[in-house]
């Protein structure tokens, strides 16, 4: 009996011993979930300290478009309010692993289809025109345009948009492009296009821009305007159909509140952080082309007198490389007709032939007629695209090293055929303003030099071939013989062509 009651005992003490080791395994492993959310605190704040805040700061402007690129990096906002999730691809560039490699093959292939970005000179020079069209200003040397390549068409409808609007809708309009340029430059980045150096300097230039913008918002701004002028602008430009639009809301939605979102983890303001207001920081880039101050008070005096008076200006906010305002002519009793006239084309100097050096063709600013009734509406595309081609021509000869003059007919496709859309025009031909007082045809500035106004006239196809084989005069007289000795140049859309 002896033997079998220790052996007993000895079981009951194994049986004691083995529950005190699993209890204290229980109160370990009870101890070590407890830590966790403080130790992941404290690595996540380690990390994030690890970075420098213009990173940090130029990923969280991002965020949207990051959130959104990819389903899988969107998914880290669940629907559960308390995730805990930690994004490294929304903090950092510079991070190993922030981009799976999985997802690199299609970060590539969207930024060289939304920007035409396959390298580290065509990524300067796509952020660079962002840059540029938003007037933001940077010590990074970007590569100049190239005037002979495809123009980044995703950036310049932007930027065209952008310098039609006014008052809040041009800061809806600036954080897009912020946002943009933001998204390109970590992009870049990521794909190697960038150092980690650059794409920090561009951020901290970035971040310098928003919060000079925002600088007379209450705290001089906030994610939260942010996100909600993001989300206006996409409105204004349209860029995405409602189902992207639904995924930006609920990215902007979750970036305002999700406990791993770089909106909630990084401050909008560092604290102490001086504001830099909006008027002290834009001014025009160094090499913006501007008339003096005596000039065009000149130049307004000249339109004034030979084209009508103007209350209305559509000032343009942001310039690239000459301030291209439009002065608006608004209808009278004695011209039914609107007529605008641009302010700024002719700060440019164009490339003239020596051979015609002696009849002063440097300079140009150009105008255009319109029925009195036609709406400038700049939110409809259907209303504002003279205003837009306006513009267009008055940049064609800077971007392009060339010069306009009477005569010449500018055909912005590529493609035969191709008109703006719902008018069948295809072209444009500049001739000397039709129906005004023939003082107007030039303005002397006070060095002596002319500025030469030119009309545009739409072009039909037909027309523009006529034009081509005959001369301007010929198309003219083709005009004349249509519309009547009066005919002022009006732009009408469903007019019968000139050339039957």
């Amino acid at each position: 009996m002896g033997f079998f009651k220790e052996l007993r005992d000895a079981w009951k003490e194994g049986v004691e011993e083995a529950k005190a080791e699993a209890a204290e395994e229980r109160a370990a492993e009870a101890a070590e979930t407890a830590a966790a959310p403080q130790r992941e605190a404290a690595e996540r704040r380690a990390f994030l300290d690890a970075i420098p805040y213009e990173e940090k700061f130029g990923l969280a402007l991002a965020a949207p478009f990051r959130t959104t690129i990819f389903m899988d990096w969107f998914s880290v906002f669940k629907d559960n309010d308390t995730d805990e999730e930690f994004p490294k691809h929304l903090y950092t560039v510079g991070e190993a692993g922030a981009v799976k490699k999985a997802d690199l093959k299609n970060l590539k292939t969207a930024i060289a289809r939304d920007f035409e970005i396959t390298g580290e000179q065509s990524a300067l020079l796509a952020i660079g025109q962002i840059f540029a069209g938003g007037a933001i200003p940077s010590e990074t040397e970007f590569p100049g345009y190239d005037t002979k390549a495809k123009r980044l068409a995703y950036c310049a409808d932007v930027i065209s948009t952008l310098n039609l609007l006014d008052g809040e809708q041009k800061k809806d309009a600036l954080t897009f492009i912020v946002n943009m340029a933001a998204h390109a430059t970590a992009a870049s980045a990521n794909a190697g296009f960038l150092t980690a150096e650059t794409a920090g300097s561009l951020f901290r230039d970035l971040g310098i821009f928003i919060k000079s913008l925002y600088a007379d918002s209450v705290d001089g701004g906030s994610w939260e305007e942010y996100g909600a002028r993001f989300l206006a602008a996409n409105d204004i430009f349209e860029m995405n159909k409602e189902k992207g639009m639904k995924a930006l809301r609920k990215a902007v939605d979750d970036l305002g509140k999700k406990p791993g979102s770089p909106w909630v983890n990084v401050p909008f303001r560092k604290e102490g952080e001086e504001a830099v207001t909006f008027d002290e920081l834009a001014g025009p880039p160094l090499n913006i082309e501007l008339y003096e101050e005596n000039e065009i008070g000149l130049l307004e005096a000249h339109i004034e007198t030979c084209f009508g008076h103007f209350d209305k200006v559509l000032h343009e906010f942001a310039s690239p490389d000459i301030h291209l305002d439009v002065a608006i002519v608004d209808p009278t009793a004695e011209r039914n007709r609107r007529v605008l006239v641009t302010m700024g084309a002719g700060t440019h100097i164009m490339d003239v032939p020596e051979e015609l050096d002696e009849n002063d063709l440097y300079r140009m600013e150009l105008l255009l007629v319109l029925p009195a009734d036609w709406s400038l509406d700049l939110g409809n595309e259907k209303d504002c695209w003279p205003v837009q081609s306006l513009k267009r021509m008055g940049r064609y000869a800077l971007e392009n090293e060339t010069w306009l003059g009477w005569g010449h007919t500018v055909q912005f496709s590529e493609e035969p055929g191709e008109s703006i859309e719902g008018t069948g025009f295809v072209g444009f031909v500049l001739v000397q303003p039709m129906g005004f007082n023939a003082d107007g045809n030039a303005c002397k500035l006070p060095n002596g030099s002319d500025v030469n106004f030119y009309q545009i006239l739409a072009l039909y196809e037909n027309e523009m071939a006529y034009k081509v084989e005959n001369g301007t005069d010929a198309l003219l007289e083709r005009f004349f013989e249509r519309f009547g000795a009066g005919y002022d140049g009006v732009i009408e859309v469903g007019r019968p062509s000139a050339v039957l």
